[in-house]
């Protein structure tokens, strides 16, 4: 399950869009909250000199920003640790991340700084991506998922993500729709197909359509009632997706990082990279892959000179039961 949700804030309303969506992943999983904001080297300070009454006055607004937004989910009743990071904070964010075994890293498509695409690419571990645009006007304190797509290749890779999937269903009183997308095979030629190349392609695309059947009713049987099944034929899985999502009106897509074609030396399948890119809801990526070995995400770049997590003398008080 997510016991450690790690929450980057920069101080902007792009970033701070996620906040709901954290609390609503964070409350059905009784999960840890780690609200991490980094200061960054300013635009006068050089690799080898840092003013100090710049860093101060910078590091101190950051405390008072921390302080404010775990203010504001005084009545949640959740478990947050403030955690203020000082150099890059890209290399910060990940870093910190693999140090303290988060297991979901919860992250706004846009941003003030770019930090998130960095992240997204680099961290290695679940990550929950926010659309900002769903934020525009008045922010919402409470996030309730109505209705949760969970596409499906037939792999185990794929299903990996149902236990989580089922908890927030049933946390949040949703509907729980599975979908498969039955692809048409492709038959390489330079002239309009022929009538045997049509008759094969519809022959192909009829058995797999049966084995998908027999596949998506054997899940259903598992699962609980409110789980519904979708089979789709299409030329584009990946488009025939998207509409699905648009049309059904989803509010949370949950995706494995990798199905059944999954490239082990990349972070996320070809369906899910498509969807960090063009998708329009917001989305859950559970990574299947293990985490990279201690250290991986050391460098010299990710090096500050006053780089370290906020004094003890402070951490003892960031720790918030609400």
């Amino acid at each position: 399950m997510l016991d450690r949700i790690l929450v980057p804030l920069e101080g902007s309303n792009l970033a701070e869009c996620v906040l709901p969506h954290a609390k609503a992943i964070a409350q059905p999983m009784g999960a840890h909250l780690l609200l991490v904001h980094v200061v960054e080297q300013g635009k006068s300070d050089s690799a080898f000199q840092v003013d100090p009454l710049n860093w101060h006055l910078r590091k101190a607004e950051a405390q008072s920003y921390m302080g404010q937004v775990s203010r504001q989910w005084a009545q949640a009743n959740l478990s947050i640790t403030n955690v203020l990071l000082e150099g890059p904070a890209a290399a910060r964010v990940v870093e910190y991340a693999h140090d303290h075994d988060v297991d979901l890293v919860v992250l706004s498509n846009q941003s003030q700084s770019g930090v998130a695409q960095k992240v997204i690419w680099q961290v290695r571990k679940s990550i929950m991506l926010v659309r900002a645009h769903w934020s525009a006007g008045n922010q919402p304190d409470e996030i309730q998922y109505k209705r949760i797509l969970i596409p499906l290749d037939g792999s185990l890779r794929a299903e990996s993500v149902l236990p989580i999937a089922i908890h927030l269903t049933q946390y949040h009183q949703a509907e729980l729709l599975l979908v498969h997308v039955v692809a048409r095979p492709e038959i390489l030629h330079r002239h309009p197909p022929t009538a045997e190349d049509s008759a094969l392609i519809e022959q192909i695309t009829q058995r797999n359509l049966a084995a998908a059947t027999e596949y998506m009713e054997h899940l259903q049987r598992r699962l609980p009632s409110e789980a519904q099944i979708r089979l789709l034929t299409s030329d584009n899985v990946i488009a025939s997706l998207h509409d699905l999502v648009e049309q059904e009106k989803i509010d949370l897509v949950i995706l494995g990082a990798h199905g059944h074609s999954g490239d082990n030396q990349r972070p996320y399948g070809n369906v899910v990279t498509n969807f960090i890119t063009y998708g329009a809801a917001p989305l859950l990526i559970i990574q299947d892959l293990p985490a990279p070995k201690s250290g991986a995400y050391s460098s010299e770049n990710a090096a500050h000179p006053l780089s370290q997590v906020m004094g003890s003398h402070i951490l003892a008080n960031a720790h918030v039961t609400h």
